[in-house]
Formats: C-alpha cells, structure tokens, sequence
C-alpha cells in the first residue's frame, strides 16, 4: 500500500503545478501544512519577542508598523506566529471593516501571550486622508491602552515608504514613541533569507504536489539557483518558479500533438510487489517517483538516463505517468472469465483450470484493488492486503504470466474485457501504435472518465524494485523519443 497522501490543493490533472505565492492562496492548505513549507525568520522573531517584552513590561499592547515590499511574506510570517510561539494567535480586521468599531467592541483573551491583530488589505492606502488615518490610529492607540487591548499587537503592514512615512509621523503625534512600541519608526521585514528559497521550493512541491521533487518538474539546482539570484522577494520567486515549470510543460506538452495521453505501467507478478510498487510511487496517486526510481537500479540500459533525470521527471509529470499493482487474484479471476478461444488454447496447453468461470469473482476483484480505485475514483482508497497466496494460486498464476511472455496481446485483452465488465472502464483497444518519430505501441489504450490511459502491463513471474524501476524508465525513454522530447 502507498505511502500517505501528502496534503494537496486539488488541480483538475497532476502536472498543473499547485505554487501559491500569496497568503490568501497558501491558507487554503491549513495553518498546520502551511508550517512545512514555511521558514522561521528570525530577526523578525527576535522583534516579536522584544516587542513582547515591551508589553510584559508596560502592561499594555503595542503597535507595530511593518514595512516590506509585496511579495516579501509579511501576511505569511504574521498569521504563522503561533507555529514557533507559544500562545500566538492571529486575527485580521478586513480591508472593508472599519478599524475603529472593531476595536470598539473586541477583547483580547486573557489566555493569549499575544494576540496579533492584522490589519488586512491596507498596504498601500494612500488614497486615505490624513483625517482617516489619525481616526483609525486614536483608536488603535485607545484600545492598547485599554484593559481589552492589554495582550494586543496591532500590526500595519504597508509596502510603501510614503505610507510608512505617514503612519510614522501621525503616530509620534497622537502618541509619541509609545505608540510605536517604544521604538520611533517602523519595523523592516526582509522576508527570507535567499538561502533558503531552495528549501523552500522543495518543501511547497512537496508538499502540494503529491510530494513531488525538484526532477518532478523538469528543474535542476542550477534553476532553482538562477531563480533565486533574481528575484526580490520570496512572493516574486515562487511565482517565478511556478511561469519556469509552466514553461517547461509545455514544451512537453505541444510535442504530444492531439493526444495528451496518461501513462500507467500495471505491475502482475506472482510474488505480489505491492510493497514496491509503492516504493516507487509518491502520493495517493500512484505517481512515479523519480528520484526512487533513479537510484533503485544501477543497471546499465537506463545508466544513460540516470544523466537526465529532470528531463525524465518532467515528462513522467506530463505524461501522468503512474506505476499500479495488479493483485495475482484478480488477474487471474480475469483471464480465467475473460479469455477468448485462442487464449484457451494457449492456456490449456499450460494445464491452466479454464472451468468454473466466473465473472462476478473477477470484476469484484478488480474492483477492489489499487488499480480499480485509480481507476474509479482517480486515487486510492484504503486497500486491505489480502492473504498470503496458496501454492495452488500461485502455480495458477504462473501459467498466465507464461503465457503472457508468449502472446500478451490475448492475455491483457481478457483483463480489458474485465475491467469494461467490471465498469471501470468505457472503452479499450490493444496494441495502440503512438504517432511519432520512434515506433511505440502501448499494450492497452483505455478510455474511462480519467480520460485516455495508455497501459504498460508487465507481467512477471517474479519482480522486485529494480526490475519495476528498469522498466518503467525504459517506457518512459520510448515514450520521450516518440514525441520527439528525448534524442
């Protein structure tokens, strides 16, 4: 069974990269997830404990304006405080509430070290007057004053020099350098530093991408590099981030012409490989893996591919490319009800048990396992393991997988019949040839409300890691050269 679905924001296919480079987009993920992606910055934390000793030490709140360009994760950094302080909650006052009624009527709870209270939307208010303005600084100078306001941190974020210069010199009239909390002037956030953006790249695809890795997305350390050096802000470089990644989809994507196929290679082997078949896949979705991929095999038809791994990566996202366990029972349910004339000739030449059929056993089967559900419901669902399998099941078994090495055409068009049985699928066709400048045909073109999938059945007597890893890479080298996207 795979391993757990890392939290994700749903996009309608997996190769529309999920990069939120604005609070209001990454809050939808939870302030819990939104903890791994972030981190600490911690001049910034310093300035909240200081500024937190002030309030200890006065008995009341403090103001803070909070200068930093667009982008830089002020609104981030201020709703993530409780992450890395104890008794930290924040809470915003929307750009359409008026500041005033609001602290009129609100009490900051006595439980709280600090209650930090955000004043949204107001980052470059220069079309207030100075009227407006002192309105809404009276009464936040009146509510940290005040019992209610005690445990209060009201915070303006602003992105602008000419508001900050404002707010400041309104500030020292109304109330001095108390106002500001002890301090005269405002307080400048940088953001994080530019050494972490790697980190933080690889922590937000992991994260929201079905924890995908850099090669995922066709990137090397030297983009991510790159992208760093330019940009000004944590905001300007995931977005920058994300147009890369975009970018290089679609170079992809146009080489497919019409068809933008998903492709799932389908594992069978009598020694049940579910195990690792999830130790090359990431996700509740079955994805492939590339970086398990890359180093589960050191044989030497893929030590060339082994170069490119972003380039393979990135095609294995386009491609949506999927690596699904078929249990040795529902297989063999499948041929056994499924099988046309020649496959039975085949088959009783292996002494294989054609009789009772049974239809129902084998779509139930299907149904119930990793590749039903993909196909089902576009994911897995919570799968029971099965019983160790009988030497009779096995030896079974073992004469399908013979004589699919022979004719694997028959033996993968009676698990295409079971799956249409079994209503997983609306359509399907066998040996489907894919236009382009290298010949691939795949083993089975299906079509269901997933779309189009084009499936690589490997069957196997026995397989382990390396063996899996081997052949998908290899499909997805033909695939890649058809298109035209690997020499």
């Amino acid at each position: 069974m795979n391993q757990p679905n890392p939290t994700s924001i749903e996009s309608p296919h997996i190769d529309d990269v999920v990069i939120p480079d604005r609070f209001e987009a990454l809050s939808r993920i939870g302030i819990d997830n939104i903890g791994t992606i972030i981190v600490p910055v911690l001049d910034m934390l310093n300035e909240i404990d200081s500024l937190h000793k002030t309030m200890k030490s006065s008995g009341r709140g403090v103001f803070m304006i909070l200068r930093g360009n667009s982008g830089a994760g002020k609104t981030t950094f201020l709703h993530t405080l409780g992450l890395y302080r104890e008794n930290v909650s924040t809470i915003s006052i929307a750009g359409g509430e008026d500041v005033p009624n609001f602290l009129r009527d609100h009490n900051t709870p006595n439980t709280l070290s600090i209650e930090v209270i955000v004043l949204e939307e107001r980052e470059a208010a220069l079309s207030f007057t100075d009227e407006e303005l002192e309105s809404w600084l009276h009464a936040i100078n009146g509510f940290i004053r005040s019992d209610r306001g005690k445990n209060a941190m009201v915070v303006w974020p602003c992105n602008s020099d000419k508001l900050k210069d404002r707010l400041v010199s309104l500030s020292r009239t109304i109330g001095g350098r108390s106002l500001l909390g002890s301090k005269d002037d405002a307080i400048s956030f940088p953001g994080p530093s530019k050494n972490t953006y790697t980190e933080i790249a690889s922590r937000t695809l992991a994260v929201l991408n079905q924890g995908a890795g850099l090669s995922d997305f066709g990137l090397t350390a030297e983009n991510i590099d790159s992208l760093a050096a330019k940009a000004n802000t944590v905001g300007d470089f995931l977005g920058d981030l994300r147009d890369a990644i975009i970018e290089k989809q679609q170079t992809v994507s146009s080489l497919l012409e019409k068809e933008h196929p998903n492709v799932w290679v389908v594992v069978i082997a009598g020694n049940e490989p579910d195990g690792e078949v999830a130790g090359l896949t990431r996700g509740n979705l079955s994805l492939v893996d590339m970086d398990r991929l890359m180093t589960s095999t050191e044989a030497n038809i893929v030590q060339d591919l082994k170069k490119i791994p972003e380039k393979l990566g990135l095609l294995a996202t386009v491609l949506n490319a999927k690596i699904l366990h078929l249990p040795v029972l529902a297989a063999t349910a499948s041929v056994r009800a499924f099988s046309d004339d020649r496959l039975q000739d085949k088959l009783k030449k292996e002494d294989f048990a054609l009789s009772p059929k049974k239809p129902e056993e084998a779509t139930n089967r299907l149904q119930q396992c990793e590749l039903g559900s993909i196909l089902q419901l576009g994911k897995q669902k919570t799968l029971v393991r099965g019983k160790k399998l009988g030497d009779k099941s096995i030896t079974s078994f073992v004469k399908v997988a013979t004589v699919a090495q022979q004719d694997d055409a028959s033996v993968n068009r009676a698990i295409g019949n079971a799956l249409l049985s079994a209503g997983l699928i609306e359509s399907f066709n066998i040996e489907v040839p894919l236009s382009g400048a290298y010949s691939v045909r795949s083993d089975m073109l299906i079509t269901g409300k997933f779309g189009k999938a084009r499936i690589e059945m490997m069957w196997r007597t026995k397989t382990g890691r390396a063996d899996i890893a081997n052949y998908t890479l290899k499909k997805l080298e033909n695939y890649g050269k058809a298109i035209g996207f690997i020499k």
